[in-house]
């Protein structure tokens, strides 16, 4: 055998050498990809299930977030405040979910029955005042999904309006305290 010869073998052995690296990578990469998207769709839920179980923890939460969404002007100052906040987190976890859409870790599948509930507390009176005077504090690329949302039939059970408004012989949920020690 003559040097053309080994070096032809060995040009050949090297470019299959990169193919087999290449298809290793391209593997890899699939399976890092498929990793990031169980990672981000873990945490999509665990993010809303921690804001639920937080406002579900304090009664008067609950109370604040759901009457707050039926009519923010009948709040007090206080439940004003907390209902601000609430909000705040409310929308800051269905941004964070959007835009991990955008960068397309979060599928559609998993996008649409996020954005089914967000439209519901964002298209609630309370939802769109809150949005209107605090819109500035978040993405702007979640404020055009914001305003571009449409209202419209929403499964039974996730109507805000569903709620019978307070009467003066329905009892206040319980108060909780504020005081420092």
């Amino acid at each position: 055998m003559n040097w053309d010869a080994f070096g032809a073998i060995g040009e050949v052995i090297g470019a299959a050498a990169v193919v087999i690296s290449l298809v290793y990578v391209s593997i890899q990469v699939r399976s890092g990809t498929k990793a990031l998207q169980t990672t981000t769709r873990d945490s999509v839920f665990k993010s809303v299930q921690e804001w639920n179980l937080a406002v579900m923890a304090d009664p008067r939460l609950g109370w604040i977030f759901q009457s707050g969404s039926r009519d923010f002007e009948r709040l007090g100052d206080e439940d004003r405040a907390r209902y601000l906040h609430v909000m705040y987190s409310f929308f800051k976890v269905f941004e964070n979910i959007y835009l991990h859409h955008l960068d397309g870790v979060v599928p559609p599948n998993l996008w649409e029955p996020n954005r089914t509930m967000l439209t519901v507390y964002a298209a609630s009176p309370g939802g769109r005042k809150y949005w209107k005077e605090r819109k500035t504090a978040f993405d702007p690329r979640f404020n055009a999904v914001m305003e571009a949302l449409k209202p419209g039939p929403l499964a039974p059970g996730h109507e805000v309006s569903q709620l019978q408004p307070e009467t003066d012989d329905q009892p206040e949920p319980p108060a909780t305290s504020m005081e420092v020690d």
